[in-house]
């Protein structure tokens, strides 16, 4: 599994470059089967890399049996046969871009690196080989990478305002089949997968009116009221409220806060503050919630701290819920003592598992033309009694 950035200065980018061009050699004749590979000193030279990501390129040629080793400091291309086997299943590549380059060993399925492992996993087990790209840098190199007609790309999870820029549009545009996480309307001509949102918001409703809450208050944030997930939540928080016979409460929405990145209690304590200001007046003009369902796990604890400066108990008074199933991996939790009774699991492994498998069907001329959207039902998990 190939993976790397495409600035040449990172090594794993210089070594499947190095791959990249040697393979293309090899296919356009320029290096002919059973013929000498030039020095590892000479194609340091020539291609302007470290000897040792030479080494590094001829492990991939070599473990494809595209180039084999005749000697310590010899080798040469294989057969021709051969060769053209291993350079097409070097090409079977898939491009895939995402905020980060490798999940994070530390994090849980509930974190968004985690579709990035899923995507990774169901391209191993489709052997298909994967270049990851750091997704602010998918400006460089653009028109070198569709020239070498990959399998497919893969748009992992992506900056908010990444996923209108121009090259982007040329990926998409380029005429390599394309899947996409989540339903941005940006994404609209490509197959999608996204989390039910509507779905799990209904969900996690209902668990809440089954704990006896009935003034239920949904929390967000100016940045995020427009964004397809977050109406998806609406939709499904108004339908469970209506079929319960329950009158809906309107959405608290705050401004987002600019916090101190090296200070975590304190930016707790700041959070817990001006939760509570906006609470506060919520209250005089709505009324008491008996719940609130905040947009992320990440933000319960500090939306507790709230509740308990408005002279709200956290599970007795009201009932505070996240959403994405990362809360034991929570930084904030350890600032209160609160547990919230649910969260929801989008599945993420799952989705990322699901856009290759979606890639492949469209590959394969499975699917029907117009862009398909898979939605996947998330799954609400009981914290707490």
């Amino acid at each position: 599994m190939l993976t790397g950035n495409l600035s040449l200065k990172d090594s794993e980018s210089s070594r499947d470059m190095v791959v990249r061009t040697l393979v293309q050699w090899i296919g356009d004749g320029v290096l002919p089967g059973n013929t000498m590979v030039p020095p590892e000193r000479e194609l340091c030279r020539r291609l302007g890399v470290s000897q040792r990501t030479v080494q590094r390129a001829f492990e991939i040629l070599e473990s494809e049996k595209i180039v084999l080793r005749k000697g310590p400091r010899t080798r040469i291309v294989a057969g021709r046969s051969k060769a053209n086997e291993g350079a097409r299943s070097l090409l079977n590549t898939v491009l895939v871009f995402s905020n980060t380059l490798a999940p994070d060993p530390r994090h849980g399925a509930g974190w968004s690196d985690a579709i990035l492992k899923g995507i990774l996993e169901g391209l191993a087990l489709a052997d298909l080989h994967a270049l990851v790209f750091n997704s602010k840098h998918v400006d460089r190199e653009i028109g070198r990478l569709l020239e070498q007609k990959p399998f497919g790309i893969l748009l992992g999870e992506l900056p908010a305002d990444g996923a209108g820029c121009n090259p982007l549009d040329r990926l998409l545009k380029s005429g390599a089949p394309a899947v996409a996480y989540g339903n941005d309307e940006k994404f609209g001509g490509v197959d999608r997968v996204a989390s039910d949102h509507e779905s799990g918001a209904f969900e996690l409703t209902r668990s809440l009116i089954a704990r006896g809450r009935k003034r239920i208050m949904m929390l967000g944030s100016t940045n995020c009221k427009k964004l397809y997930w977050f109406c998806g939540r609406t939709a499904g928080y108004e339908k469970a409220v209506s079929e319960a016979g329950i009158r809906p409460m309107p959405p608290l929405v705050e401004e987002p806060l600019l916090l101190n990145p090296d200070s975590a209690r304190e930016n707790w304590a700041v959070s817990s503050h001006c939760h509570a200001g906006y609470l506060a007046e919520y209250f005089s003009t709505h009324g008491k919630p008996d719940a609130i369902m905040t947009l992320s796990d990440g933000f319960v604890s500090a939306v507790a701290g709230a509740c308990r400066i408005l002279g709200l108990e956290p599970g007795r008074d009201i009932d505070i819920v996240g959403y994405d199933n990362y809360w034991n991996e929570s930084p904030d939790r350890e600032f209160d003592p609160y547990l919230p009774p649910f969260t929801v699991d989008k599945l993420n492994v799952e989705m990322g598992r699901e856009m290759v498998r979606m890639l492949s069907r469209r590959k394969n001329g499975e699917l029907p033309p117009e862009p398909q959207l898979r939605l996947m039902k998330p799954e609400v998990i009981k914290i707490s009694m």
